[in-house]
């Protein structure tokens, strides 16, 4: 019995006939229930079975995922993409898994071990040299676990015992369960089994890659499907404050929106007074996508970069006038001017299409501390003397008010 989900697979082993069609020996069939409801043996056929399956069953393959099949005559391999109950003809078509290495599981999947683990029980089912798996062999691998599940039970484990047949009564008889017997239900888990899915969330942008050169910037929110010879553009990102390259994360998820990278910049004023300045920048990847990607290691690009501008404008002051006005000052140098209604306009990199929208001066620290005490002397000199000023202005207001009142009353 057959159905349109499922179908044997045949080889002809001696010619003949059948409506007007000649078959010779050799040829191979896929007959389905597409198109023999009830399939009846005919000497001539054998059935070609992979281990003790004899029938070839489709896979259900829900909407937004995929499957990577093999064409055993071309060997390329295509997406079937869902929704879709798909069936493969055994003569030309393979499901095959992809089989990815644990450095890559940890760098499309961060801190995903149930991945991690999944891939590394694929590499040791396929074969050596390979990165792929067909669903014959992973099946048969849960096979063989199970059976060797089946041989560890204990000899003396209680087996099921048919029911005895009541003597009271020799007439048939009706027994109905008492309990209520629900609809067939499966299970549909195939986190793992389908095309390779990279999630990429709101802000987050990835550069797909094929063999052949193609290249693909996927913005999220969107779910992409790989093809199976498509990979992902790595990325390694300096870390640390302020920014090293000894270390870099690597990644392939590009934070397009509200970015921020933080830095720390030591300049030297115009009187040789060294100042440290902890900055956070607030970055965003605008313009044409495929541009992004251009510079490897934007942090390093931004960082350098703006350390270079930073320290020729500290240059041009003496400490005194810096310290009293580096806020002002160094939102000019990275944001440029203030426009019409106080905006600036960011920095733009047109390497990469990156902007600094806004920037954050976390800290201003004068490297030497006997020129700080005096600054901050000289401040709180500044502030007592302003202070006194204002309370003899307004003395000399009181006097003013008084004496005119009192020539008023006289």
């Amino acid at each position: 019995e057959l159905n349109e989900i499922n179908g044997i697979y045949i080889k002809v082993i001696a010619p003949y006939e059948e409506d007007g069609v000649k078959y010779g020996v050799g040829d191979e069939l896929f007959i389905t229930g597409k198109t023999h409801r009830m399939y009846f043996p005919r000497p001539e056929h054998a059935i070609i079975k992979y281990g003790d399956q004899e029938k070839h069953h489709a896979v259900a393959i829900p909407a937004g995922e995929a499957r990577y099949v093999l064409d055993r005559l071309t060997g390329k391999i295509t997406l079937q993409r869902g929704p879709d109950v798909f069936l493969p003809d055994p003569r030309t078509q393979v499901v095959v898994r992809r089989v990815l290495d644990p450095r890559t599981v940890a760098l499309w999947f961060p801190g995903n071990e149930a991945a991690i683990e999944y891939n590394r029980r694929l590499m040791m089912t396929a074969q050596q040299g390979q990165n792929m798996v067909t669903e014959e062999e992973e099946g048969s691998g849960l096979r063989r676990k199970k059976e060797r599940g089946r041989m560890d039970r204990p000899a003396g484990a209680p087996q099921a015992q048919a029911a005895p047949v009541p003597a009271s009564f020799a007439g048939d008889d009706f027994t109905r369960n008492q309990n209520f017997t629900g609809p067939r239900t499966i299970i549909l888990d195939t986190r793992y089994e389908g095309a390779v899915a990279i999630d990429v969330w709101t802000g987050y942008a990835v550069l797909v890659v094929g063999k052949l050169g193609e290249r693909k910037v996927v913005t999220g929110p969107h779910t992409h499907l790989l093809e199976y010879d498509e990979t992902l553009q790595v990325l390694e990102l300096s870390t640390g404050v302020p920014k090293r390259g000894d270390k870099p994360l690597r990644t392939v998820y590009l934070r397009t929106l509200n970015n921020k990278v933080s830095d720390e910049v030591r300049a030297e004023t115009r009187d040789l007074v060294r100042v440290s300045l902890r900055l956070s920048y607030r970055v965003n990847f605008e313009g044409e996508p495929a541009k992004w990607f251009e510079v490897e290691n934007y942090v390093k690009f931004l960082t350098d970069h703006m350390r270079s501008m930073i320290r020729h404008a500290v240059k041009q002051r003496g400490i005194e006038d810096f310290y009293a006005n580096a806020v002002t000052i160094l939102r000019d140098v990275i944001l440029g001017p203030q426009g019409e209604g106080g905006k600036r306009a960011g920095r733009v990199f047109v390497e990469n299409g990156m902007r600094i929208y806004d920037v954050e001066i976390l800290d201003v620290t004068i490297g030497d501390d006997s020129i700080a005490a005096l600054l901050v002397g000289a401040q709180h000199a500044v502030v007592q003397q302003t202070l006194a000023l204002a309370a003899e202005q307004r003395k000399l207001r009181f006097t003013e008010e008084s004496e005119a009142v009192a020539r008023k009353i006289t």
